[in-house]
C-alpha cells in the first residue's frame, strides 16, 4: 500500500502560524520542551510540542466547561425541621440552634462566621447548628481552585409564647380573684423551628398595689427545664392565679380611687431557654397580670389567655 504523506506546503503554512503565536520561553521552559522532545522523538520540533501542550490545555478547559454546564457549582441549605407556619425548608431565616444541612457540588472547605459546623469541613455535605442569639451570619464554601459561594442566614430567638388551651383553676374558699390553667404553650414566631431548645420559667418580681399588695416584691421560683418540640409546642400545664382575702379587701377600700380600681398586679416572669445540649441561657418576658375593680371583679391574663371572675357572694356588693 502506498504511504500517504502530508503536503509540504500545508506543513510550511502550519509552522509559520505556530511561529507567529509562539510563547516566549524561559531557560526552565527550554528544559521542559527538551524533555518532551526526548519523549516524543528527536525529530519533533518545539513548535509541535507547543501545539500538543496548547491542545491539552484546551482539552482541560473544555472538560471543565462541560462539567460546569452539566453540574454547575452551587451550595444549598435545607432546615431539618419544618416550621409550624412555614413549610419552606430552604428558608434563610432560622430559629435559635436550628439545624441546617448544607450541600455543594464541588470539593472544598466550609467555614461559618458563627454557630457550629458539624462533620468533616471538606465533605460536600455537612450540618450547621445556628447560634442561640439573634444575628445575621454567613456560611462560605471555597473550592480547591479558589472559587467560593456564600449563604446568609438570619437567626431569630423566641419572642414569646401563648397557651393553646386553658382549664379551670378556682380560687381558694372564701377568696376573691381569678385563675386558669394555661396548657400546651406554643412558642413564637412560628416561621422558624425552636426544636433544639429547652425552656423553663425563671425569675421575676411582682409589683402590686391595692388588694394585691401582700404579693408585692414576691419573686418567682425557677421551674424545671422542658423540651420545645420541632413544631414549637410543649406539653406543660401552668397554674395561673391571683387572689386575696376579705381582710385585705376591706383594707383596700381606703385606697379605691374614683377610677374604680381595687388593685393591680404585674409579674414579669423570665421564660428562659437554652440549647438542649447546654450552654448559654437567654430569655423573654411572659407577663402575669391581674386587675380588680372596685367591686372585686378580677381579670387575670397570661400567654394571650384571660379569665374574669366575680368575688364570692357576700364578699362585697355585686355590681
Amino acid at each position: 500500500m502506498q504511504e500517504t504523506r502530508p503536503d509540504p506546503r500545508g506543513c510550511l503554512r502550519q509552522r509559520e502560524n505556530m511561529q507567529q503565536t509562539k510563547l516566549t520561553r524561559s531557560p526552565s521552559d527550554e528544559e521542559a520542551y527538551q524533555a518532551l522532545a526526548d519523549l516524543y522523538g528527536e525529530e519533533q520540533s518545539q513548535d509541535e510540542i507547543d501545539e500538543q501542550q496548547l491542545t491539552e490545555q484546551e482539552r482541560r478547559a473544555n472538560d471543565e466547561l462541560l462539567e460546569e454546564i452539566a453540574n454547575p457549582y452551587n451550595i444549598e441549605g435545607h432546615t431539618l425541621n419544618v416550621a409550624r407556619d412555614n413549610d419552606n425548608t430552604k428558608r434563610n431565616t432560622v430559629g435559635s440552634v436550628e439545624i441546617v444541612e448544607l450541600t455543594t457540588t464541588r470539593n472544598g472547605t466550609w467555614a461559618s462566621e458563627s454557630g457550629e459546623l458539624v462533620g468533616d469541613l471538606n465533605d460536600q455535605k455537612i450540618k450547621w447548628v445556628a447560634p442561640l442569639v439573634t444575628q445575621d451570619t454567613k456560611i462560605r464554601h471555597t473550592t480547591q481552585t479558589g472559587a467560593s459561594k456564600t449563604l446568609t442566614y438570619k437567626i431569630i430567638e423566641p419572642t414569646g409564647a401563648y397557651f393553646n388551651a386553658t382549664g379551670t383553676y378556682e380560687c381558694d374558699k372564701g377568696m376573691a380573684g381569678a385563675g386558669f390553667l394555661g396548657m400546651d404553650p406554643i412558642f413564637e414566631p412560628g416561621i422558624v423551628s425552636f426544636g433544639g431548645l429547652l425552656y423553663c420559667e425563671g425569675g421575676g418580681k411582682i409589683a402590686s398595689s391595692g388588694c394585691f399588695s401582700p404579693s408585692n416584691g414576691k419573686t418567682h421560683t425557677r421551674d424545671k427545664w422542658r423540651k420545645i418540640r420541632d413544631d414549637n409546642t410543649s406539653e406543660v400545664t401552668d397554674y395561673i392565679r391571683s387572689q386575696f382575702g376579705k381582710d385585705q379587701w376591706n383594707e383596700t377600700q381606703k385606697e379605691v380611687t374614683a377610677a374604680g380600681r381595687g388593685g393591680a398586679l404585674k409579674w414579669p416572669i423570665e421564660w428562659e431557654y437554652k440549647a438542649e445540649g447546654g450552654g448559654a441561657v437567654s430569655h423573654f418576658i411572659q407577663n402575669h397580670n391581674a386587675n380588680a375593680t372596685c367591686h372585686a371583679v378580677v381579670t387575670i391574663s397570661k400567654g394571650k389567655q384571660t379569665n374574669t371572675q366575680k368575688a364570692p357572694q357576700g364578699f362585697v356588693d355585686s355590681p
